[in-house]
This record gives structure tokens, sequence and C-alpha cells, in this order.
């Protein structure tokens, strides 16, 4: 692994870690959960593809840690997802983009994938919507078990606009895999 990413991941790991401890210390523990859980996640699958020496390419695992990033430190810290109505819509934009193409690399490395161009862009684009679906649905567990719901997100027009916002990083993904990734 690239000396580059590995210190980028350690960057996104100090300010993740630095995120969840701040919001626990200042009594956002929904957050804090949050912001743990998804940088649990991130630290498995880093060091899964470590272990089992996944080949993906270095901008689409740089793509996965500004979406963590994201995330833990510039939404939950910061207060991006409280803060602004559309922080949500456009992190679920690039979190489908990025975590559709770093999957499909994923799975390149264990499965065939299909040799057409145009078959592969489909694969990303529905496992970039699939997992837009899976992450709404995380999303709901967090919000129910909050006490307060954010003023910025609110209900099923939340979730309409995060599929709809997941749905476009998808079709994104899947454009750019058919004319840059795969060629």
């Amino acid at each position: 692994m690239p000396l580059w990413i590995i210190i980028t991941y350690s960057i996104v790991t100090a300010l993740c870690i630095f995120s969840v401890i701040k919001l626990f210390a200042r009594g956002d523990t929904p957050f804090a959960k949050e912001a743990l859980s998804t940088y649990i996640f991130y630290t498995i699958f880093f060091v899964a593809i470590w272990v089992f020496r996944i080949e993906i390419p270095g901008y689409i695992l740089l793509l996965a840690m500004l979406t963590i990033l994201g995330a833990c430190f510039l939404g939950h810290y910061l207060g991006g997802y409280t803060k602004s109505r559309t922080f949500d819509r456009y992190l679920h934009a690039f979190g489908s983009f990025s975590f559709s193409l770093i999957t499909y690399c994923t799975l390149d490395n264990f499965i065939i994938t299909g040799s057409s161009a145009l078959f592969q862009a489909i694969f990303i684009f529905c496992v970039g919507n699939t997992l837009g679906v899976f992450f709404e649905l995380m999303e709901m567990y967090h919000d129910v078990s909050k006490k307060d719901e954010p003023k910025t997100q609110k209900g099923l027009r939340d979730t309409d606009m995060d599929m709809l916002f997941n749905l476009i990083g998808s079709t994104l993904a899947a454009a750019f895999s058919f004319f840059w990734l795969l060629q």
C-alpha cells in the first residue's frame, strides 16, 4: 500500500477518533455512537484491504476516506448534519459515488464481474443504489434511537431526498466507470 494512503488513513483515523471523543465529552451521545460506528466500519474495511491484499486504485480509496471524514468530522463533530439542509444530501451523493466504486473494485478481486463496460457500469449503478438503501436504513435506525430529530431532517421528505442523491451519486459512478475506470 502506498505511503500516501497510509498517511491519509492515519489523518482520517485521528480526526474520527478526535470527533468521537469530543462528541461523547460534550454529551452528544447519539452522534458519537454514529461517528463511532462509521469509524469502526471504516477501520474493518481498510484492515481487510490490507490483510487480503485487495487491489483498489488509490484515488478510489481516497474518495472513500473523504466520505468517512465528511461523515465523522464534518457531519457529526462540526455539525454539518444539523446546521445545513444540503450537507447530508451532498454527502449521500458523494458517498454513493465513492462506495459504489470501492465496492465494485473490491468485488472485482473475488468474482468475475463481466466483460462488457456497459454491464459493469450497470452493475456499479445497482451496487450504489443498494448501498444507498442500506445506509438509509442505518440512518433511520440511528434517527429512531435519538431523542430529538435534527431540524434539517424531517421524516419521509428527508428519506426521499437522500434516496434521490444516492441515485445521482450512483449514476455518476456508473458513468465514471464506463468512460474512465474500466477503460
